[in-house]
This record gives C-alpha cells, sequence and structure tokens, in this order.
C-alpha cells in the first residue's frame, strides 16, 4: 500500500503516520466497526468524480444503525469528509476508505459507554484482484465456508466482523491456487463471493442472487439498472452451483473489484473460458459450427471437466466415444484444438462447404423425442418445410427490429420482455421446422404374382410439427439456432452462387436468357453438385421449386429495388 499524507480522524487532518489508536480498543478485540468502500476516478477534464457518494454515506449510515453505533454525522457531512480528504492528498483517483469503529474504554463483549471515532483514509488502489484479471478472468471455487446465516449475522450492515468467514475463505482459495471464493448459503444456493455480488448469464438472461443472505452492492445496483436499459432481461433469483457451471458468462462487481469476468469455476469453463466482449451471432455460430464438426470429426466427447497446468493455461479433456474409451482421457490445450480446427478445418471457411449440417439425429423430451436434421436442403428439405423455415426467419428478424426500437424509445420492461419472448418463440419454430419426426409409412410391393405389404419409419416433415415441437427447443435453442441460421443462410448463398443464372436480372436488354435453357442447365448443375442419378430423383426432391422461390424472391427484392430508385429520382 502506497502511503499518503493525511487520514481524516475525527474531523481533524492528521499526518498518516500519527493516526493511531490504543491497543485495547473495543473493535480490535471485538470486531464492533463499519466500513464502506468507496472510489474516486480521474476525468478527462482534469476533474474528479466519486462514484455514487451519497449512497455510499447514507448505507453506512444504516450499518451504524444496524450495530446500534450512534454517529455524530450526516450523510452529507461524510461526504464531504471524503472529498477533503482527496483534496488533502492530491489524489485524483483512488480507493476511499470511511470506517467508524468502537473505541477505547471499557473491556468486554458490551461496548458501554465507549466512544465511537471516524476516520477516513485515501490510497491509489489498482485493479483488486489483479490487473490480467479484467482481460483474461479470474478461476474462482466454491469454498467449504458457507456465508453466516441472516439471524447469526447482519448481512446488510457492512461489519468488519462479518468479514471472517470471508477471510477463511478467500485464505483457502488463494492456498490452492485460485483467485477468488464463491460462498454458499446455508441453504445451498450461491450467496456472494467474499467481498464481492456475483452475476450469470445464461440464454440472454442475467441472473443474480436476491437480497437475502448478501449485502445489497451499490455497484450490484448500477449493473442491473444500466443492463435493464440496454434491454436485456435481469432477474434477482436464487440458483445452484450446477447452474453456474453451465453458465454462458459470470462476473464479480464490487468497488474494489468493479467489474470482473469469471473464466473458470471448480474447474469448469464458464462460457468460451475466456474473457472479453460478447460474440456476435455469425461469430457465435461460426465457433459453435467448428467446434461442433471437430468433435463430430475425430469423434470425440468432451469430459465437462477442465485442468490447468503449471502455466495457468486452461487443459480441456476429451475422450473417445464408446464405452471400452470411458475412462480414457485425452488432454489438449484450446491453441492446440484451434491449430487443428485451422489445419483440418479450413475448408469450412468456404461456403459450399456448409450447405451440410453437422447435427445428426437429436434427442428432446428427456430423451423420448427423436428428431433428425436435414443432412442437405436440395435432398432432404420439402417445398413446404423451406417456405416455412424461411417465414419463421423473416418472422424472427421483423420482430428484432421491434426490440431495437422498442429500446431505443425506453419502453417499458413489460413490452421489451413481451418481444423477448416472441423472438425465442420464432427460433424454436424454426428448429421446430427443420428437424423432422420419424413416421410410419405403409405401402405395397409386387414381386411376380404376389403383393407383399411394407411398413417401414421415414423422417419426413408434416406442418403439425412445428406447433407441437417448439417448446422441446427453448432449452436448447440459445446454441443450436445460431448454428442452423448459418447453415440455411449458407445454402441460400450457395446455390445463389451455384446457379447464378436464377439471379441474373430478367429485363428486356442483354441479361434475358431463354427459360427452357436455364431450366436445363438448372437440372443439370443439380445433378452434378447433389449426385442425382436421373431427371426424376430431382424433381422429386422438390429443388427445382426450392430455386424457384429463391428465384423469385430475389426478381421481388430487384424490382423493389428499382421502385424507390425511381421514387428518389422523381423527389
Amino acid at each position: 500500500m502506497q502511503t499518503m499524507k493525511f487520514i481524516w480522524f475525527d474531523g481533524k487532518m492528521v499526518p498518516w503516520d500519527q493516526a493511531q489508536v490504543h491497543v485495547l480498543t473495543h473493535a480490535l478485540h471485538y470486531g464492533s466497526a463499519i466500513f464502506e468502500g468507496i472510489r474516486a476516478y480521474a476525468c478527462v477534464d482534469g476533474t474528479s468524480a466519486v462514484f455514487r457518494l451519497q449512497d455510499h454515506c447514507k448505507r453506512m449510515l444504516n450499518s451504524a444503525k444496524i450495530l446500534r453505533m450512534e454517529l455524530p454525522y450526516s450523510a452529507d457531512q461524510l461526504a464531504e469528509a471524503c472529498i477533503e480528504t482527496l483534496t488533502a492528498n492530491k489524489l485524483p483517483e483512488g480507493y476511499i476508505r470511511p470506517l467508524s469503529f468502537v473505541g477505547h474504554g471499557e473491556m468486554g463483549v458490551y461496548p458501554g459507554n465507549n466512544p465511537v471515532q471516524t476516520i477516513i483514509a485515501v490510497w491509489p488502489w489498482g485493479a483488486y484482484l489483479g490487473a490480467e484479471a479484467l482481460e483474461k478472468g479470474i478461476r474462482v471455487k466454491t469454498s467449504t465456508f458457507a456465508r453466516s446465516h441472516v439471524n447469526t449475522c447482519m448481512s446488510k450492515a457492512k461489519a468488519s466482523g462479518n468479514y471472517i468467514n470471508s477471510i477463511l475463505a478467500k485464505i483457502e482459495a488463494k492456498e490452492e491456487g485460485f483467485d477468488e471464493a464463491v460462498m454458499l448459503d446455508t441453504s445451498g444456493f450461491v450467496s456472494e463471493a467474499t467481498g464481492e455480488n456475483i452475476f450469470i448469464v445464461r440464454d440472454g438472461i442475467i441472473k443474480t442472487t436476491p437480497l437475502t443472505s448478501i449485502l445489497g452492492g451499490i455497484t450490484r445496483q448500477s449493473i442491473m439498472a444500466l443492463a435493464r436499459d440496454l434491454g436485456y432481461t435481469v432477474e434477482e433469483q436464487q440458483f445452484t452451483r450446477d447452474e453456474f457451471y453451465i453458465a454462458d458468462e459470470a462476473f464479480f462487481t464490487g468497488t474494489a473489484a468493479e467489474l470482473t469476468p469469471i473464466r473458470e469455476l471448480d474447474h469448469r469453463l464458464i462460457g468460451a473460458g475466456h474473457a472479453g466482449p460478447a460474440e456476435g451471432d455469425e461469430e457465435r455460430a461460426d465457433r459453435l459450427f467448428k467446434l461442433k464438426c471437430f468433435m463430430l470429426f475425430l469423434g470425440l466427447k468432451i469430459v465437462r471437466r477442465t485442468v490447468t497446468d503449471e502455466n495457468g493455461e486452461t487443459v480441456f479433456l476429451f475422450r473417445r466415444k464408446g464405452i471400452r474409451h470411458l475412462f480414457e482421457r485425452i488432454p489438449m490445450r484450446a491453441w492446440q484444438v484451434d491449430q487443428w480446427i485451422d489445419q483440418k478445418l479450413g475448408f469450412l471457411d468456404n461456403p459450399f462447404a456448409r450447405t451440410v449440417t453437422p447435427y445428426g439425429i437429436i434427442r428432446l423430451r428427456m430423451g423420448t423425442l427423436r428428431l433428425k436434421a436435414p443432412k442437405d436442403v436440395m435432398s432432404d428439405v420439402s417445398f413446404a418445410q423451406y417456405q416455412s423455415a424461411q417465414n419463421l426467419l423473416i418472422m424472427y428478424w421483423d420482430a428484432q427490429k421491434v426490440l431495437q426500437t422498442l429500446v431505443r424509445r425506453k419502453s417499458t420492461h413489460a413490452a421489451i420482455r413481451m418481444q423477448l419472448r416472441r423472438m425465442k418463440q420464432a427460433r424454436c419454430r424454426f428448429l421446430a421446422t427443420l428437424f423432422n419426426e420419424s413416421v410410419r409409412e405403409t405401402g405395397e410391393i409386387r414381386e411376380g404374382r404376389y403383393l407383399r405389404k411394407c411398413k417401414r419409419r421415414v423422417w419426413s416433415f408434416n406442418s403439425g410439427q412445428i406447433q407441437k415441437n417448439a417448446r422441446w427447443f427453448s432449452m436448447v435453442e440459445a446454441r443450436m439456432f445460431p448454428v442452423m441460421v448459418q447453415y440455411f443462410q449458407s445454402v441460400q448463398e450457395a446455390y445463389a452462387r451455384m446457379y447464378q443464372e436464377l439471379f441474373t436480372p430478367n429485363g428486356k436488354k442483354n441479361g434475358r436468357q431463354n427459360p427452357i435453357k436455364i431450366e436445363v442447365e438448372m437440372i443439370n448443375n443439380i445433378m452434378k453438385y447433389q449426385g442425382f442419378s436421373d431427371y426424376d430423383a430431382v424433381y422429386d426432391s422438390e429443388a427445382v421449386r426450392i430455386l424457384g422461390i429463391m428465384n423469385a424472391m430475389a426478381k421481388e427484392a430487384k424490382e423493389i429495388e428499382k421502385m424507390n430508385q425511381k421514387y428518389r429520382k422523381g423527389k
């Protein structure tokens, strides 16, 4: 800690080294003290700004009330004293620590008439959990020490004595090689860290623990307000540590810790396992698509546990599929996985290579519902199925634009939540459209003079599956929707390049072509690229009709653009 010139002590500026108390001070023996942590930040114009100073001072008075300590200062006087201390020490940016404690007098648990004294100290303090914590995220563990019961210690008071189990949890975490500890409450739910509040993000919803066994952080309040203003759904809800394990993102908030990302909990990666800006839909879909192909091509299964090597680098543990490899462990570092993808799956950067979905048969509804993804749009997707998926995708994009308008106009939280639900329903219905159920098909086969009846199960589309199966995708749509959207759009882009004659201007000048010639060339290209054996197989797959509707959509878009250009010229 860097020493400063002065400490504010009971209304006077005292030199740093002379701010002393008696060794028999009551707070030193029994923890009868309250404090606050406040940060001041240097601004661009040369001034300083103290973050929510009045709120911190009010909370300090509330802590004093809970502990039945009578402070002779108001919130305004404490705030003025904090600014005075910063000015006296010529500190534009740093940490402010107001502390009130029961002083020297009678000994024993009962404080009696011992005086209550107040000090305010300031000093420069960078990132609480280290400079790398904000860039890479931190590794945390679940502590064996539980947060005190609400009737054991008053959790709404920021009292010195309340931090004994935080100290023990912090020591335990540091000795085991972690940066911080997560503490559970006495019921087993996630409570808070040793000095920070906890947030997790899953399926686009931000969750934080309710104000039952935790200290209501002022930084926590600010993060919740900012997130809601930006259109995110924020819920105060109890959650268990296994829900923490499968979160997409997680972070700590606090005055000292500010906003610190969490990359790992109990040797399990949180989300992508690194800190940084949230990936967009396109980047996330690209990553999910490649990782899925990586697992499929190597025939591996990931063990949901990671370890850290001697250099602090995260190591993934894989095993091969099959019972005989149940206890096998194949360690691969993150850079090795990325290198393998770059070397072996480089062809996936080509849009033509993404016309095959990485999914096969998936199981939903506790494993009782088996659905099959289309391997290829030309051969596995019917015209009605393609049209339904396209309409649902357009519906989703329209809902996304409406949501942006609601956020921009600062609409009510209820309206924003309703629009988010509509977007989720559209995503689920889009997936339910592309994944087919198996149905029993009956038929007759004539062998000479004998007629034999046969039954078989086939994967086929029916319009009823959209409404029936949509709800079962609600738990997996967050990770499956970006992959399938990219697959669907890649197919459209690939076929637009493959059959360019369908998407050329169809006017009266040089762009005009013989429609019979176009269809013949189109059928020949389909047979060439898709491997159909004869023309009947092409028409049976409804590939021509799918390309037809894509052509109609392209022409309609061009006509609209021409009308807009004429309108703009007319104005």
